[in-house]
């Protein structure tokens, strides 16, 4: 619109004068006046209270949450070298993995999960007892916890 005066809220339907240059004192004449009062004039109206009403009949679309990542922890206190990342290949799952090792051996492993990753959860428990990591302890966590997912491999 280089050149050209317009305003926004006309743009689509024309702007006030086509051919009126900007310049850097712009003067509007009678003519010009004119031609933007009949415009306006011949535009349709809407009344204030029929747009709030018709707002106020639209549903407002309720967003879907962008779905996260799986944020899963494997802590390796087995004994067992590289068992932790041996499990998050194992669980062929398309998440976040930290991967530690404790210096102390457990005797028993633990699957701590959030609420809503229950079934994953069971899977997972039952992916484990397939591995040998039978015994498995399970508990829900609270939602603020970092991961999703806690699993801490234990002697075998």
């Amino acid at each position: 619109m280089a050149g050209r005066v317009g305003f926004q809220a006309w743009q689509t339907a024309g702007s006030l004068d086509e051919n009126l240059a900007i310049s850097t004192s712009p003067t509007l004449n009678r003519q010009s006046i004119g031609k933007a009062a009949k415009w306006l004039r011949q535009s349709p109206t809407v009344s204030v209270e029929d747009t709030k009403e018709k707002a106020a009949s639209t549903p407002v679309p309720t967003p879907t949450p962008v779905p996260s990542v799986l944020k899963v922890e494997i802590i390796n206190a087995s004994g067992i070298d590289g068992a932790a990342s041996q499990l998050s290949q194992a669980l062929e799952v398309d998440a976040s993995f930290s991967l530690k090792t404790n210096q102390v051996v457990l005797d028993e492993s633990s699957l701590v999960y959030k609420n809503r990753y229950k079934d994953q959860a069971t899977a997972w428990q039952e992916k484990l007892n397939a591995l040998g990591w039978s015994g498995l302890a399970m508990q829900e966590q609270s939602d603020d916890n970092e991961f999703d997912v806690i699993i801490t491999l234990g002697a075998k």
